[in-house]
């Protein structure tokens, strides 16, 4: 079995994602499609709606910096009330993940995420360092042996280029470790900055020999293999702010503005 029969037999054994029509072709059931979780990404005195997360997919975040991670981990926590714990993980060092606040719209006055410190270093969000790609497995291994209910993790994937593993094999076996580290109605939330995310990489780790030892993928795929929901969020020189997100098929544009801080007119329309 090849590396890519592996992951959609890992992938489907843990969520179910699809059902069988009757002639064998898949069918994706209604239930499954989830609209942009926009409240999570834009949390505001702004009526935008009341949006849920209906299942335990991963989402993947492309951005140039960790706020919108830190943004969704704390609205969630907030609205949240479940039992389990909620953790960050990130390759960056404190200082370089939490000075990302600076470009967020958690410092909007009118946010109620107004004590952004003091929620990322209380007991609700407990936030982990990891220098090397072996040191997050073995973190992912221990969480197992918890319940999560909320697992967002920064900049994972630039930890397989030194350890020689940064291909397909190497990328799937970190998030296959990810996936089993959250609970069955966890969230699971990857970012990653959209450079990386652009990258062609091997299907095998270096050294290994077999008909794919020279064969490439995008990351894109690699990630898409495992991931329900796609935010890709830019924000340019003159404030106007934009995303699209992409779920099953569907494709949704998000435009905001911000004056003076403030989110100001956010606009969402189906592509």
């Amino acid at each position: 079995m090849n590396i890519i029969s592996q992951i959609e037999d890992h992938r489907a054994a843990r969520f179910r994602i699809s059902n069988s029509s009757s002639n064998g072709s898949k069918k994706v059931s209604p239930s499954s499609l989830m609209p942009p979780p926009v409240s999570f990404f834009l949390p505001s005195r702004i009526s935008i709606g009341h949006d849920t997360l209906s299942d335990s997919h991963p989402l993947l975040i492309t951005s140039d910096t960790a706020a919108e991670l830190l943004t969704f981990a704390i609205t969630y926590t907030q609205h949240k009330s479940e039992d389990g714990r909620y953790i960050l993980i990130t390759s960056q060092d404190k200082a370089t993940f939490t000075s990302s606040l600076s470009s967020s719209i958690l410092t909007s006055s009118s946010s109620p995420l107004t004590a952004t410190t003091a929620i990322i270093a209380s007991n609700r969000i407990r936030l982990y360092h990891v220098e090397t790609l072996a040191h997050l497995r073995v973190l992912l291994s221990n969480l197992q042996h918890s319940t999560i209910s909320f697992l967002g993790v920064d900049s994972a994937i630039s930890l397989h280029e030194p350890a020689s593993e940064m291909s397909a094999q190497g990328i799937s076996r970190t998030i296959a470790a990810m996936v089993d580290s959250t609970s069955p109605q966890g969230v699971l939330v990857l970012r990653e900055p959209r450079e990386m995310m652009e990258r062609t990489v091997p299907i095998l780790n270096a050294g290994v020999s077999g008909q794919f030892s020279l064969s490439s993928t995008s990351m894109t795929r690699i990630v898409g293999r495992w991931t329900r929901g796609f935010w890709s969020q830019i924000v340019n020189e003159e404030g106007e702010c934009r995303a699209e997100w992409r779920c099953r098929g569907e494709r949704y544009q998000i435009a905001w503005g911000l004056c003076n801080g403030e989110i100001d007119d956010v606009q969402v329309s189906s592509l």
